[in-house]
């Protein structure tokens, strides 16, 4: 970095950034590279900025925990969050996706004990 750059934190405090460094980042096994400016925050890891986003089209859907971005040749890429939602399919979906080849899994569930308990006066069985 030729000038040292101030930024500004959400705080209103300002740091003096004096290093940019050009490396890789790996997002689902995909490689991107991003200009990183070095900020001493000990909170995150990483910040991507807005012109980085917009270079890689980047939506983020909160509600399903999911970012979606292409590489620079176009490619799709998707990140899903932790704690996902699974959705659940009815069987005649289930049976056309398994149809048109996609992989499928079946789960068999039995509960090998039961208990009992109360919670504030109502009682609960499983």
């Amino acid at each position: 970095m030729k000038t040292a750059l101030l930024v500004k934190l959400p705080d209103g405090s300002e740091i003096l950034a004096k290093e940019c460094v050009n490396g890789n980042i790996e997002i689902q096994g995909t490689d991107f590279s991003v200009d990183l400016i070095i900020l001493p925050l000990s909170e995150f890891d990483i910040i991507l900025g807005m012109d980085w986003l917009v270079k890689h089209q980047v939506k983020i859907d909160c509600m399903e925990k999911r970012v979606q971005m292409k590489t620079q040749l176009g490619e799709e890429v998707i990140y899903y969050g932790k704690g996902r939602k699974i959705p659940f399919i009815s069987v005649l979906k289930a049976c056309k996706l398994l149809q048109k080849g996609n992989e499928g899994f079946l789960l068999f569930c039995v509960a090998t004990r039961s208990e009992f308990w109360e919670v504030a006066g109502c009682s609960c069985s499983l």
